[in-house]
């Protein structure tokens, strides 16, 4: 079955590794929240969108600039590329 177009809903999916790519598919109005969150990062410094998985899940999306990107752990999911590093304190809780 389809999801409606109006549902918030948003999948974010970090590369695998160097080279690969990163996927960010939702449908329009979580492209629109996203958008949103965006826009107001590039005002402000920090935006957030409140959005759903395809599980039904709820989570934030948290959009937000950085002067010092080699600060920020890199996202990889491969085991052999992974970044124990932890995110800064500023851009929110990891534990949900």
């Amino acid at each position: 079955m389809a999801t409606p177009q109006s549902d918030p809903v948003l999948n974010v999916a970090a590369q695998r590794g160097p080279h690969f790519p990163a996927r960010i598919v939702g449908t329009k109005r979580a492209l629109a929240l996203l958008k949103a969150a965006i826009d107001e990062a590039l005002r402000s410094g920090i935006g957030r969108a409140e959005v759903e998985a395809p599980d039904g899940y709820k989570f934030t999306v948290v959009v937000a600039g950085a002067s010092d990107m080699g600060a920020i752990p890199l996202g990889y999911t491969a085991p052999e590329h992974a970044d124990a590093r932890a995110f800064p304190a500023w851009l929110g809780d990891d534990a949900g």
